[in-house]
């Protein structure tokens, strides 16, 4: 069979890889596969993930025609097998993947959520709103859940007083859980509650003892602990930009982020180092910018369904994880912002602690 017969084109790319790997001659071996992807390293310390343009796209997505990556991609590869890029394309085996042609699309992963912001109220309710609307599509679906996040936000923002937290979920397990789960979950909760009440005071000492508790715990490549501080280290990129008068907030925020990433190496997977490396920048999976711009800005109500569901699609529990940081963060960091009396009265006592005592 002639090379060119194996040439495939890449349907959809992230502009970090581009400007990263391009035009340099990169190496790199395969080091994970998995049903609709596989991950590479190149250089040793740059992962790519390389799937089915079903998934969505991440800022370091290299993403192929279905069809192509399940008949021509999964059945030749192995662990370890040499990846090089050079001159606009991917070598894996015989296979070329061309990664500039012009039915390629670019993603550009960097968070540029420019322009006028919704009311604090309004961007609440929206979060709200995206959160019992994945709820409710589960329960309609019979879906269950292995999310140990899952109703974090919107049980902190409900209960009066504060829940115990042996009772975090009520007095039964939620669908999917057992007893072990609802452990893993009571630790995590209470470790993200001990971080966000750190970081409303500026304990520095407390934020790396929570954090260091969050970064690797629970399961899959991206622990829960990892995928909830993502989400969290997002919201701030994102205030960061719209408070260029708020000295303590970018202090703050830059100080977390950075603490964060330190501290991850060594304790977490390398899948994890890369999102949060990418947090810590500024860049975001497809489905987290298009849900930031439709809460934050635009208030599009069918805009925020939709991409809350496809951030939940993300991993068999990541999304959900994520967005539950994602959420903490934007109302974390917003008081800090654009404070409102009125918000902040009607949330006194019922949340989280920096918006209460």
């Amino acid at each position: 069979m002639e090379m060119d017969s194996w040439e495939l084109i890449a349907s959809k790319i992230s502009q970090k890889i581009l400007h990263s790997l391009i035009p340099d001659v990169w190496r790199g071996t395969v080091k994970a596969i998995f049903e609709r992807s596989l991950n590479v390293e190149m250089k040793g310390d740059f992962l790519i993930q390389v799937g089915s343009d079903s998934l969505p796209l991440t800022p370091r997505s290299i993403l192929l025609p279905e069809e192509d990556f399940y008949k021509r991609i999964l059945p030749v590869c192995f662990l370890g097998q040499p990846v090089f890029i050079e001159k606009g394309f991917m070598f894996l085996g015989q296979i070329k993947m061309n990664l500039f042609h012009p039915q390629t699309r670019h993603y550009d992963p960097r968070l540029d959520l420019a322009g006028g912001l919704c009311h604090p109220s309004e961007i609440l309710n929206h979060l709200i709103g995206a959160l019992r609307g994945i709820e409710e599509t589960r329960q309609k679906r019979g879906e269950p859940s292995f999310s140990l996040f899952r109703s974090y936000f919107l049980y902190r923002i409900f209960m009066i007083p504060k829940p115990r937290f042996d009772q975090l979920a009520g007095s039964r397990l939620l669908s999917g859980e057992n007893a072990r789960s609802a452990q893993m979950k009571s630790a995590l909760w209470k470790k993200a509650d001990g971080f966000l009440d750190a970081m409303s005071r500026k304990d520095w000492v407390k934020i790396l003892e929570f954090a260091r508790g969050l970064i690797g715990l629970g399961p899959g490549l991206t622990p829960s602990g990892d995928d909830f501080l993502a989400g969290f280290i997002t919201a701030g990129a994102i205030w960061r930009r719209h408070s260029k008068d708020s000295k303590g907030l970018q202090e703050a925020a830059s100080i977390a982020a950075g603490m964060i990433r330190e501290e991850a190496a060594g304790r977490t997977t390398s899948v994890s180092l890369a999102m949060l490396a990418d947090a810590v920048n500024g860049e975001v999976p497809e489905p987290v910018k298009h849900f930031l711009r439709s809460v934050i800005q635009t208030g599009d109500g069918r805009e925020i369904c939709f991409w809350s569901g496809e951030i939940s699609r993300i991993g068999s529990s990541s999304g959900e994880d994520l967005l539950n940081g994602l959420a903490s963060g934007i109302l974390f960091f917003q008081s800090w912002v654009v404070p409102s009396e009125g918000v902040e009265c009607y949330f006194k006592n019922r949340c989280f602690p920096f918006l209460g005592s």
